[in-house]
């Protein structure tokens, strides 16, 4: 019984801290992800009245950090299957990038809605962030890479990245480096431009996957699955 009560306890704050604003018109209401993600499920329109017209501070786990029509987004754990997702402001860009996963983040929203099943906000800002204490520290390696936005930087293919987007590659690349191996680490750690680093580690991976004991004979599949660090790679 005491387990579920304090399961529930963060839930029962925010909606009592949602009602509260309302009562006193507020303009900026104070919720938490998981607290949103419930009030919506239970009763949309109520919600949605509360929150109309006002901005919306939500804090929250961040589960992870996505590209969405050019724009930064922040996902954060309701409890639920669906992350809140919150679309950033191009100010608030550095600061989200050097969150991780884990930390303890609150943004403030001027627009809030649902869609897809769960809390989506836009035009949102960063506040503050609180780093989850039992999270390693970053690598100091992945600390050291540098780069600028080369004219030979595409996205789609076919257009120049924009520096959103640039910024949102260079985050990418420094969540797959430390699963790199020390080897490939050393070839790639001075390019300084993306397409460059993602050719070196191309390369670099190649040469180690053909040191490796074993049948060399690998699908995609494969290849894919012994080094996921490569570019291009799934997202986990």
């Amino acid at each position: 019984m005491r387990i579920m009560f304090v399961f529930i306890l963060p839930l029962l704050v925010g909606a009592s801290g949602l009602a509260h604003a309302a009562t006193r018109g507020d303009a900026v209401v104070p919720a938490t992800a998981p607290s949103l993600a419930h009030m919506y499920l239970e009763n949309e329109p109520a919600t949605q009245a509360i929150l109309g017209g006002r901005q919306v501070e939500v804090e929250g786990s961040l589960h992870s950090i996505t590209m969405n029509s050019g724009r930064i987004q922040i996902d954060l754990r309701t409890g639920l299957p669906s992350p809140a997702r919150f679309l950033m402001n191009a100010a608030s860009t550095k600061k989200v990038l050097a969150l991780e996963r884990g930390d303890q983040v609150t943004v403030i929203c001027l627009h809030m809605r649902r869609k897809g099943g769960a809390p989506f906000g836009r035009q949102c800002r960063f506040r503050r962030s609180i780093r989850d204490p039992f999270r390693p520290a970053t690598e100091p390696a992945v600390l050291a890479l540098r780069f600028h936005n080369s004219p030979d930087t595409l996205c789609d293919h076919t257009v120049h990245c924009t520096q959103i987007q640039f910024e949102y590659l260079v985050y990418r690349l420094r969540l797959r480096w430390p699963t790199m191996p020390p080897s490939i680490q050393k070839e790639c750690a001075n390019e300084h431009t993306l397409p460059t680093s993602d050719r070196c580690v191309i390369h670099a991976t190649f040469t180690w996957l053909a040191a490796q004991p074993g049948d060399h004979r690998l699908t995609i599949a494969q290849i894919i699955h012994k080094a996921p660090w490569l570019p291009g790679a799934p997202r986990s």
